[in-house]
């Protein structure tokens, strides 16, 4: 699941176009929460950062540099982990699959991009 705001970034095309393409045809469940789209409220959970749940219970916050670098993970206490549970679920309800998302999104294609 992917919570992002458009206009998308070279590398959140790329992301995209060469990574959730190929993993949703291998049986990937991919889905597009898109913050220009989504409910009024919503755009909070763009706030929360990215994070990952492990076994749907074990939750890992991801840090970033300001410029965006990876600075490594850190595991977060089971009580944290409900609230991260409740996003996880709430924007997973709210998203849109994958191949619908990138079907009504030609603009972000390849084969239609100008620079």
């Amino acid at each position: 699941m992917h919570v992002l705001r458009p206009p998308l970034t070279d590398y959140l095309r790329y992301e995209c176009e060469w990574g959730y393409t190929y993993n949703v045809r291998a049986g990937e469940d991919v889905r597009i929460l898109d913050l220009s789209q989504a409910p009024p409220g919503t755009e909070v959970l763009a706030d929360v950062g990215d994070f990952f749940l492990v076994d749907g219970e074990h939750a890992i916050r991801m840090n970033y540099s300001a410029s965006g670098d990876f600075d490594g993970a850190v595991p977060v206490g089971p009580e944290v982990a409900d609230c991260f549970r409740v996003l996880a679920h709430t924007s997973w309800q709210l998203a849109t699959p994958f191949e619908t998302w990138w079907g009504e999104h030609p603009q972000y294609q390849r084969s239609n991009w100008t620079p």
